[in-house]
């Protein structure tokens, strides 16, 4: 030490692993100073951190120093502060956890509490973080200084860049020995991804495109460091990694052959020795790579639709090249070589930190005086004692007024309380819906217990009051963000079940019509006074009713007794009715008002199904919140699904002031949220106009909206009437093939690699083609021909004599929104001629104001009953599909996920009074010129019920695909089935030979359409799909009803063991007539 200066002792708590040791190594190893290292006892990498200091040779050799490590405890602390001060030595803290989060925020008041106890002896209480800029949980928000090259800067690590080359250069050297010289400049690429879910870690798509990558570009050297907290195993009680993010790095580390040693908590080598980094943006790997200047190509991930979180993060991804999908990454992976530099990046981390010199702690020591031989006051001569801090500590934590959660006790070194606990437990289940509801934090605590009790006590605030329908006022002051309150579900439902439930299940008819407020719609009178007083005291005393009772409302009734129940009390609410209404009119109009009170959530599945859209009604009291309109809500109103102790799921409501409200003001919310910000466009405006239609009051529409709507679907229409470019749009395609068509010759058998089942059964003909196994060196690099289950974006990375079975831009086709814009776009707009083939189809998310145009249109020209079939956009199996001729229903549904609406088939054609479509397989070989084939055979899927327009929630009349459901599943075959319809229809002169040339006429449109759609160069491209068609009754037009990528083609396989071979012969065989003239015989040529 230098004279004058005096000694320091850095105390270092350790709750995590060695990646976030790096910013207090470069302390610990000062020559001046010992350091105690206190590992908390529940840091599950505890022992791992000491054998890390035990190794580290630049923190554990020194003769003249000391490192001592201990078990966090209050009175392990207490007991070297006192030591301490018997010593006379300073004591700086030094804090690795982000005060930000309540872990690192707590323990920086308990050491400053200490500091205060033990004024004297510790002089410095340092949050040095764990980050630097780009962590949204640290960063720059601590300190300045680049602490984290300290020890890079002066070869301190205990490995180096050197090493790190050492390691490229031995998987360079055992690539280049298993493959032929290199067709494209060798790099080395890191991929070092962040954690979180702004990170490509929580991307699998991403993760699909790297390991498929590195099949594709077997000359390029890949090293994987992954994130620290990768390495905290489940058990450690702040590890906030999630599931799919574990997968995704053991998806990472197997495919790259592990990943770099956990060991190593600083990344800097790996970046100074590697080419390429592949990042986040939010993260501060990549800020830190700005350092290595230009050389190095950065490729940073952001997630589609995220924006700069402010002015700093805009300037700093300048200095990158940004990715938001597995196209642009692998755009920017094929061109490694030809992207352009990005400098100044340099710049950018100097403004930030200051140029690294190794000396950092030296100058963050002289700025707060921690080694200065000033004259600071000695410790006071009485010191607390372990258990006077313990006293206090638990009084500090007692009294808090924040949200106090097990890791405030955690950081303390004190156990956590059952109740902490099972409220951490209830947060970790429901933080993100309240959060996305925006609930104050200050709040969780009470929804959580009124949520575990059941606790219904709104009607201590709140009561019913009666203007032309019930209104939910306050009956004492509210102020803001003062309280929660639990709102009960009275009716949890599907539109598919809803009519069936309201004549099965007791008393939900009778209730629902109360809440609806339709006894005065019916009888056109207000309710006397006696009704008003009667609901008022129901309210006043538990507004919500028991959680067992809407249970009960919840339950669909199958049992026969409860049915005949059921059934009794619905036929007792008509007859003791004075409107005259039978039950069905009740039904129906209970549903026509469904979807001006019903709201939604959708609960995801873990096995990978589509998640589930609920719809429910609130009970009396949520109900009676009133649209807010143009004004400022005075209420917050959002369903919660909690999970229970037995495993299950409950929902409720949570309602609360967003406003202060006084005794007799109205509980008002947004029914249909506001647009951000204030400010919108005519068009913005206009979108909001129409889902707030829903609703409005059927008898009270206003002409001047409705002459907006239909104008808006006039405008739609027009849009199709321009010639399409023949250029794509920007951003609207996927990256095209680089190989020109005409480079290829093949050699047979042609490698197969394919992760399709079905095809790896039903691949015959080894003369043909030979199939690859997964255990074979780089399978899909080594392949002819690719065949994916899943969506293939890797296009530019494909060699030129390999072929795929998808064309870029194929969502143009099989995506059920995009489909019609493709058709319409080619010809000319949904009332061509040349879309006759195509029902009339809009998107319920996009272009709702169109649809209700469209409705109005229909219903006044009266030519039909203005049905539409809902559908999402691209799902299949008849899943989350609605019949319906409600325009409101139509206006709600998209709030259940992303849908379109297209014209019901009113007369479609039937088979023996059942309603059926076709399942056709075409086989695209190319788009320029078009070389289009329609399987033979074909597949019958035929309803259970006969066709009536009527009931339609009925399954088994509207519906035909049977194979994936509860029902029965009849099977025909196609040459069975043409016979009995010609006979069917002898008198009208059906011949089937004609309607299916106009079905192979519409197939060619279809394909036409597409082709103007496509890039220049799809020659490494083929494809198969399955086409839905259902056929007029009245013309035998055929109707195309969707396109399907990568079919089912089970059925096919049974019926036609050939069948993939035959595919297969036709896709990718240069001269099939030659080598398999059967397969030929097996479809037809249509273009």
């Amino acid at each position: 030490m230098a004279e004058g200066e005096r000694r320091v002792s850095f105390f270092v708590p350790l709750h995590c692993n060695v990646a976030q040791l790096e910013h207090t190594a470069p302390f610990i190893a000062d020559q001046r100073a010992t350091a105690t290292l206190f590992v908390y006892k529940w840091n599950t990498a505890g022992d791992a951190m000491r054998r890390h200091f035990e190794q580290d040779a630049a923190i554990s050799s020194s003769s003249d120093r000391r490192l001592t490590l201990l078990e966090f405890s209050i009175e392990a602390v207490v007991d070297q502060l006192r030591r301490a001060a018997a010593a006379k030595q300073r004591v700086v803290v030094l804090l690795t956890a982000s005060t930000n989060y309540s872990f690192g925020g707590r323990q920086r008041q308990f050491f400053e509490s200490l500091r205060g106890m033990f004024a004297g002896v510790i002089v410095d209480v340092f949050a040095v973080g764990h980050c630097m800029f780009g962590c949204q949980s640290c960063g720059i928000r601590e300190h300045n200084y680049p602490i984290f090259f300290t020890r890079f800067i002066n070869n301190q690590l205990p490995y180096s860049t050197s090493d790190v080359r050492g390691q490229l250069e031995s998987k360079r050297a055992a690539q280049f020995s298993a493959i032929a010289a290199a067709v494209r400049p060798s790099f080395s690429v890191l991929i070092a991804p962040s954690v979180g879910p702004l990170s490509f870690l929580s991307n699998p798509l991403i993760i699909d495109a790297l390991i498929d990558a590195k099949q594709f570009m077997p000359e390029i050297v890949w090293l994987v460091k992954l994130h620290g907290f990768v390495w905290l195993d489940d058990k450690h009680p702040l590890s906030s990694i999630s599931g799919l993010e574990r997968q995704q790095a053991a998806r990472l580390a197997a495919a790259f052959g592990g990943a770099a040693d956990q060991e190593h908590g600083n990344i800097l080598p790996y970046l100074d020795a590697c080419d390429v980094l592949i990042s986040d943006v939010d993260s501060s790997v990549t800020f830190e790579s700005l350092y290595f200047g230009a050389a190095k190509t950065r490729l940073a991930y952001r997630p589609a639709g995220s924006a700069p979180a402010d002015d700093d993060e805009a300037a700093f991804v300048q200095h990158v090249h940004v990715f938001d999908d597995a196209a642009s990454l692998a755009s920017l992976l094929s061109n490694l070589a030809g992207l352009p530099a990005r400098a100044g990046g340099r710049a950018f981390f100097e403004a930030k930190y200051g140029c690294p010199d190794g000396r950092e702690v030296d100058r963050i020591a002289a700025q707060r005086g921690w080694f200065a031989a000033d004259s600071a006051a000695d410790a006071a001569p009485t010191l607390p004692t372990p258990s006077d801090v313990a006293a206090a500590v638990q009084q500090d934590l007692q009294a808090a007024d924040g949200l106090i959660t097990g890791a405030d006790y955690l950081a303390v070194g004190c156990a956590v309380p059952a109740a902490v606990r099972q409220f951490d437990a209830f947060v970790a289940a429901c933080q993100l819906q309240l959060e996305a509801m925006q609930l104050p934090r200050s709040l969780w605590k009470c929804a959580y217990s009124k949520l575990c009790d059941e606790r219904f006590d709104a009607g201590d605030k709140f009561e019913l009051r009666w203007d032309n329908g019930y209104q939910l006022v306050a009956r004492c002051e509210l102020p803001a963000d003062s309280d929660v309150f639990l709102v009960d579900h009275a009716w949890t439902t599907t539109p598919k079940q809803a009519r069936q439930q309201l004549r099965d299940v007791p008393g939900l008819l009778e209730r629902v019509w109360t809440m609806f407020d339709l006894d005065v719609e019916a009888d056109g009178n207000e309710a006397d006074d006696d009704d008003e007083e009667e609901v008022d005291e129901e309210a006043n005393d538990n507004s919500s009713g028991s959680s067992d009772e809407a249970g009960e409302q919840r339950a669909v009734v199958d049992e026969p007794e409860q049915a005949a129940a059921a059934a009794a009390m619905v036929q007792r609410l008509a007859l003791d009715g004075d409107d005259g209404l039978s039950v069905d009119e009740r039904i129906e109009r209970t549903m026509t008002h469904f979807w001006r009170h019903a709201q939604t959530y959708r609960i995801s599945v873990p096995n990978g199904q589509q998640a589930t859209s609920v719809w429910y009604c609130t009970d009396e009291l949520g109900s009676a919140v009133a649209d807010c309109g143009e004004s400022e809500a005075t209420v917050s109103m959002a369903p919660v699904v909690v999970p229970r102790a037995d495993g299950t799921l409950a929902a409720y409501s949570l309602l609360w002031p967003r406003r202060t409200l006084l005794p007799g003001h109205l509980a008002t919310r947004h029914f249909v949220a506001p647009l951000p910000g204030g400010s919108s466009s005519q068009q913005q405006e206009l979108e909001r106009l129409a889902r707030l239609r829903a609703f409005a009051d059927p008898q009270q529409q206003s002409p001047a909206a409705d002459a907006q709507f239909r104008a808006a679907y006039a405008a739609w229409r027009d849009q199709f009437s321009v010639p399409p470019s023949p250029s794509l749009p920007s951003g609207a395609i996927d990256q095209a093939p680089r190989c020109p068509a005409g480079a290829r010759r093949q050699t047979l058998p042609l490698k197969v690699y394919s992760d399709v089942a079905l095809v790896q059964q039903h691949l015959h003909c080894p003369h043909l083609f030979v199939l690859l196994s997964d255990t074979a060196d780089k399978p899909a690099a080594s392949a002819d021909v690719l065949w994916y289950e899943s969506e293939f974006k890797l296009f530019p990375l494909l060699a030129p004599h390999q072929l795929v079975n998808q064309f870029p831009n194929e969502a143009a086709l099989v995506f059920k929104h995009r489909l019609p814009h493709t058709v319409y776009a080619a010809t000319g707009g949904p009332e061509a001629e040349a879309a006759r083939f195509l029902p009339l189809t809009l998107s319920l998310n996009d272009e709702l104001p169109a649809l209700i145009g469209a409705f109005l249109d229909r219903r006044d020209a009266a030519q039909d009953k203005n049905l539409w079939i809902v559908k999402p956009w691209n799902s299949g199996r008849s899943l989350d599909i609605e019949i319906t001729s409600c325009l409101a229903e139509l206006c709600r549904l998209p709030e259940a996920g992303p849908k379109v609406a297209s014209l019901y088939l009113e007369r479609p054609l039937l088979y023996e009074g059942r309603k059926f479509d076709l399942r056709y397989v075409v086989l695209l070989k190319s788009l320029e010129p078009l070389e289009l084939y329609v399987y033979n055979m074909f597949w019958i899927r035929l309803a259970n019920e006969e066709f009536s327009l009527s009931d339609f929630d009925q399954y088994e009349k509207h519906f035909t695909v049977m194979n994936y459901s509860k029902f029965k599943l009849q099977q025909l075959h196609y040459l069975d089935f043409q016979r009995n319809l010609e006979t069917q229809y002898a008198k009208q002169g059906l011949h089937w030979s004609d309607i299916q040339k106009r079905i192979n006429t519409m197939f060619c449109d279809t394909f036409a359409a597409f082709a103007k759609l496509a890039p220049s160069d799809t020659g490494s491209s083929r494809g198969l799909y399955g086409l839905d068609v259902m056929v007029t009754d009245n013309d035998y037009q055929p109707q195309l009803l969707e396109v399907n990528f990568n079919p089912d083609i089970t059925r096919a396989t049974v019926y036609d063991p050939a069948f993939v071979d035959n595919c297969f012969s036709i896709l990718f065989l240069d001269d099939v007539d030659i080598h398999n003239p059967v397969a030929l015989q097996s479809v037809t040529r249509l273009a």
